[in-house]
């Protein structure tokens, strides 16, 4: 999935350079939002499906864990990175792009 202003190659082409696009299985997403000091995800529900949302950091170690349609992480700065990956209770998951935090 692509967050364009429009659906034409020049603006999803800057999209994708820009990261500020998430893969997926089927989990879609209404808004994501990263900046210096936190992330977040808010997901579109579908029908009876449960949501994990996972805050991952260096070396794959899971930082912070949260149920529900939306979740948030305030970075700490020490992580190396954080990514978001949510899944849901039919075992369809949608992966975010990592972003550098620290030295």
């Amino acid at each position: 999935m692509v967050r364009a202003d429009t659906l034409t190659a020049p603006a999803i082409l800057a999209s994708l350079r820009r990261g500020d696009f998430y893969s997926s299985t089927g989990i879609s997403l209404r808004d994501y939002q990263v900046n210096s000091r936190e992330m977040s995800v808010e997901i579109v529900p579908n029908s009876d499906r449960r949501y994990l949302t996972e805050f991952i950091g260096a070396g794959g170690k899971v930082l912070a864990a949260a149920t529900g349609t939306s979740a948030r992480y305030v970075i700490r700065g020490n992580e190396g990175y954080v990514r978001a990956r949510v899944s849901d209770s039919s075992g369809r998951r949608a992966w975010m792009q990592p972003v550098r935090v620290g030295r």
